[in-house]
């Protein structure tokens, strides 16, 4: 069985401050300022081929309304003008013409403004015919860079980038985002507690803001699956003791904080956090303002999940009175996870409702295990113990028979969605055993649907 991953990587990195899809109340800006600081660091003349390179040949500079002409870099370099403009600046500061006040009867100044953008790095280096070559970036083109070679699963250059961006702008209001895609980029090279540090890292330094938030939470959700019950179950109780949580954001913290506790077997305590979170999407839902209904169908998802690991706890055994007594209970869990599975599949989240299909087929295959290791009474003489192991292998196949039915359904499922989830690919897996244990033959579409268009 897969091991279920109960958050959904982000299909691209977070927003910035300052793109189209901005954080609300955070702008960029520019200094409006008379004077200009600049530092040069390195001296360092080198040797060698092809290319002579400074021992940190930087500059850093801020833009200003007006412009910026660095006129040398040490001694090494010839005259070197570099000329910086900033529109947005000019837009923002239209200098210190009047403003007409209405009902003033005269013209007032305009308030100033002092409104800061990042900082430009320009690195300098010189090449073996004596030319110099300028390179000029800030941290806005790293974040936009990095950002591209997350979104095309490029991990490695991803993490470069958002680590070069915090390590040249430390004081870039893009440090916090820059590290939250870092441990996107971590998670994706399936480095744990790589991004765990960076989310951590994000919560310790911006603990009010929402990127602040949404790190804490991550952070919460890769200590789960690290299968840090207690850690990330100490996290979610922090998330959820906040004012500031939107319905969606608390939608997903209570299901999470359930499914942690789910994962530590204490069952009533889940019951109550996952019931809470279907209670809050409730409410919101006339609202409009969820985004998704990933985290719906796994608070369902784990509703059902209680039941049916309670039921594979059960097992049966003798004498005979409690053989019935322990087959009923059994059968009574399951027939009670079955009803929250198929919740979990009509809300037709494909990731969760394959996970329910897979748990279905699963449940089926537990009854037929344990009614196959399910003890002979041992009142029964040899002619009436083997009528009935065979009356109790009739009904186990019943059971295997289920489970396939399941298991063809939950491929079927992913199939006609042209996607596959692991619990898919599972079920696809478990089809072609138990149609083995059946004596059947592998059934066509096992692998047909793999081509399907």
């Amino acid at each position: 069985m897969p091991e279920p991953v109960p958050e959904p990587v982000p299909d691209g990195p977070v927003s910035d401050f300052g793109g189209v899809s901005s954080l609300p109340g955070a702008k960029p800006t520019c200094v409006a300022a008379n004077n200009v600081e600049m530092a040069f660091s390195g001296t360092g003349t080198g040797s060698g081929s092809g290319t002579l390179l400074l021992a940190e040949p930087v500059l850093v500079m801020r833009r200003h309304n007006g412009m910026l002409l660095p006129t040398r870099l040490a001694s090494l370099l010839p005259l070197l003008a570099v000329l910086v403009q900033v529109g947005a600046c000019a837009a923002s500061n239209p200098g210190r013409g009047p403003t007409a006040t209405p009902g003033a009867g005269r013209e007032t100044p305009a308030p100033s403004r002092d409104l800061e953008l990042e900082p430009v790095r320009i690195e300098v280096s010189r090449d073996g015919t004596g030319g110099t070559h300028v390179a000029m970036f800030d941290a806005r083109e790293l974040f936009d860079q990095a950002g591209a070679a997350l979104d095309a699963g490029r991990h490695d250059e991803a993490l470069a980038l958002y680590d070069r961006l915090v390590s040249d702008f430390p004081d870039s209001q893009l440090v916090p985002p820059a590290l939250f895609n870092a441990g996107l980029a971590l998670e994706g090279k399936r480095d744990l507690d790589g991004a765990l540090a960076r989310y951590l890292d994000v919560a310790r330094r911006s603990p009010a803001t929402h990127h602040g938030l949404d790190a804490h939470i991550r952070a919460g959700a890769v200590m789960a699956e690290l299968a840090r019950w207690s850690d990330a179950l100490r996290v979610f109780d922090q998330v959820i003791a906040r004012r500031d949580l939107g319905d969606g954001d608390r939608i997903e913290v209570q299901a999470r904080r359930g499914h942690v506790l789910v994962e530590s077997g204490r069952y009533a305590e889940a019951e109550t956090a996952l019931t809470a979170a279907l209670a809050q999407a409730e409410r919101a839902e006339p609202d409009g303002h969820l985004e998704t209904d990933f985290f719906i169908a796994m608070a369902h998802y784990y509703l059902a999940e209680i039941p049916r690991r309670q039921a594979e706890a059960v097992e049966l055994r003798l004498p005979e009175e409690d053989l019935q007594r322990d087959i009923e209970a059994k059968a009574k869990l399951v027939l009670a996870a079955q009803r929250r599975f198929e919740d979990t599949i009509r809300l037709a989240n494909l990731y969760w409702a394959t996970a329910a299909g897979y748990q279905l087929g699963s449940m089926q295959e537990d009854m037929w295990r344990a009614l196959l290791a399910a003890p002979v009474p041992s009142r029964l003489g040899p002619d009436e113990a083997r009528i009935y192991t065979g009356e109790v292998g009739a009904m186990a196949r019943a059971h295997l028979e289920k489970a396939l039915e399941a298991h063809v359904m939950n491929v079927k499922v992913a199939d006609h969605n042209r996607q596959t989830t692991p619990w898919s690919e599972s079920s696809r897996r478990r089809m072609s055993e138990i149609q083995k244990l059946l004596g059947q033959r592998p059934d066509a579409t096992t692998t047909a649907s793999r081509r399907a268009p």
